[in-house]
């Protein structure tokens, strides 16, 4: 099993298709790595992130699992930097872990063995959501000799509840019947009254956003919510906790809006509201998940967030949904529903020596080392921000002997001597595989050698680690040409020219495949606009062959970068 390494959001979203595919197929798969929901979280948060995608070969076109992951760095008592990874979302989200194509599950351990390459002192699975087969498929890389594993205790504001114990509610066919089934004699005429108040009394009234009252309806849920838990999370994690929360859940769920997964109840009493319901639609398992509820605790009948969830959960039903999700916490009030337990633990996973593997830092962690190093020159701490900056700087020196070590490989390969350069680039990306010069300059030197496909599958991963170069587009429809995959090359030049309009080469290559294709006057169009960006690439017989022009082998062009 190969595994990429993504984390730029342009190579992410070059994965969208396959992440779909793969989402769609995992029975395991939940809302909270979705495409719309993993793509719109990763493309907001503060700290760095990283994407594990595998394929059952490095040559493979097309991914069948990923694992996102975001990445801080801490320095410790004695100002030793240390990383640590955690499952995308963290504890924001209500189920987090990775999603896998049921056909490739050695994916799974693949994406542990790959954590183990990394420098981290601390992995953090957190709410992580997954059958026992893969979890412990997962664990296995993590010996008892080298690495601590503890499950967390998750006990909140209150020690009799239990945040490990996810609670939901099976829905049947109709709400008679879910009225009838899941609720006990008092609960269910409790139901009945509540319901009465919201749809026949007119003081009671539930709306539903609109794209001109979205912004709003959010506002008032997080009202709502931080005057009922901003100071107790404020007391005991500090006031930056709902903060983040706030900001986070607001983006998040307009995001949800937008792309028609958010269900958003608005309960008013008169002019005023007075409870906000936030649940996610989760078509593929045919879930609501309720996610965030805000509600005035002066007012108790009849009970807001009571009658949110029952209208929520009527509106459930009649969407043909099975499943009302409560997510995390043993309350009393989810068990009124007729509620079934599962647990979803948190774990830590922690070196035994504390310190990264590897014992240096993330490479990726370069710049958060300068700024803590910044801060301890500020305070006045001399020696510790030399420490400190000592680290930082291991990091940044591998950094550039890759760079010494490539511009000597490039040096190589113009010189002609395409063995010799071959191997250079290769033992570059043996140390760094996401090194994108040598992956890229790797595909045109085979490319040079008339090794077509290998060129295509080169320059293709060379593209995901940098999307937004228009040389490498360019050299794979080189490639694509090459291999008579015409239409493929043609979108690898329009790629190109999307990036960077003035691009030459990417007009004079287009222009080619489109004689090819039979379309003479794009292609004529295409070479002129071709010479006048740059006037050497003016051939006196270009426009006479261009529209019968056929692929032939492209070995001309020394290296491109």
């Amino acid at each position: 099993m190969h595994i990429d390494v993504i984390d730029r959001l342009e190579a992410l979203d070059q994965l969208k298709s396959d992440w779909i595919t793969v989402y769609e197929s995992d029975p395991e798969a939940h809302i909270f790595l979705s495409w719309s929901w993993i793509r719109h979280w990763l493309q907001h948060i503060r700290v760095q992130w990283l994407v594990l995608a595998a394929k059952p070969n490095e040559d493979d076109s097309h991914y069948v699992a990923f694992f996102p992951l975001q990445l801080t760095t801490g320095v410790d008592k004695q100002f030793t930097l240390f990383n640590e990874l955690r499952t995308a979302g963290g504890t924001f989200v209500g189920y987090s872990g990775f999603i896998c194509h049921p056909h490739f599950e050695e994916a799974i351990p693949a994406f542990a063995n790959c954590l183990r390459q990394h420098n981290w002192a601390r992995l953090h699975l957190d709410n992580i959501a997954a059958s026992e087969g893969r979890f412990q498929a997962f664990m296995a890389a993590f010996s008892q000799a080298e690495f601590t594993v503890q499950a967390l205790q998750r006990t909140g504001d209150s020690p009799d509840i239990d945040h490990a114990i996810y609670v939901y509610t099976p829905l049947p066919p109709t709400f008679d019947e879910f009225l009838s089934n899941n609720l006990g004699y008092k609960t269910r005429r409790n139901a009945r009254a509540c319901l009465r108040e919201v749809d026949e009394r007119a003081e009671y009234r539930i709306t539903l956003p609109t794209l001109d009252t979205i912004d709003r309806d959010i506002d008032a849920l997080l009202r709502l919510w931080g005057a009922q838990w901003r100071d107790k999370l404020a007391a005991r994690y500090g006031a930056h906790l709902p903060h983040s929360l706030l900001i986070n859940n607001r983006r998040m769920l307009r995001a949800c809006f937008d792309e028609g997964t958010l269900f958003l109840p608005v309960l008013w009493y008169g002019d005023e509201v007075i409870a906000v319901l936030a649940a996610l639609v989760d078509q593929k398992n045919r879930s609501l998940v309720a996610f965030l509820i805000g509600r005035d605790t002066t007012i108790t009948k009849p009970s807001p967030g009571f009658t949110l969830h029952l209208y929520a959960v009527r509106w459930a039903i009649q969407s043909g949904l099975t499943k009302y999700d409560f997510l995390t916490g043993n309350f009393s009030y989810k068990y009124n529903f007729g509620a079934v337990e599962h647990r979803i633990e948190c774990y830590r996973v922690s070196t035994r020596s504390g310190q990264n593997l590897g014992d240096q830092l993330h490479p990726k962690s370069v710049t958060v080392g300068l700024q803590i190093t910044e801060g301890l020159l500020k305070q006045g701490k001399l020696a510790e921000a030399a420490h400190v900056c000592k680290q930082v700087l291991a990091v940044a020196k591998q950094a550039a002997e890759l760079t010494t070590q490539f511009e000597a490989a490039l040096a190589i390969h113009r010189r002609g001597n395409l063995a010799e350069a071959e191997k250079h680039y290769r033992s570059i990306l043996k140390v760094e595989p996401n090194y994108f010069p040598a992956s890229h300059l790797l595909g045109v030197l085979l490319l040079q050698q008339g090794k077509f496909e290998a060129a295509e599958r080169q320059i293709r991963h060379a593209t995901t680690l940098d999307p937004s170069d228009a040389t490498a587009h360019v050299n794979r429809g080189r490639a694509l040409r090459s291999l008579g995959r015409l239409e493929e090359a043609l979108a690898s030049y329009e790629r190109a020219i999307a990036l960077k309009a003035d691009h030459a080469g990417a007009f004079f290559y287009r222009a080619v495949v489109l004689g090819s294709l039979n379309r003479p006057e794009e292609a004529l169009a295409s070479y002129c606009r071709s010479v006048a960006l740059q006037p050497s690439l003016a051939d006196p017989t270009m426009v006479a062959v261009l529209g019968a022009r056929r692929p032939a082998d492209d070995r001309r062009a020394g290296p491109r970068h």
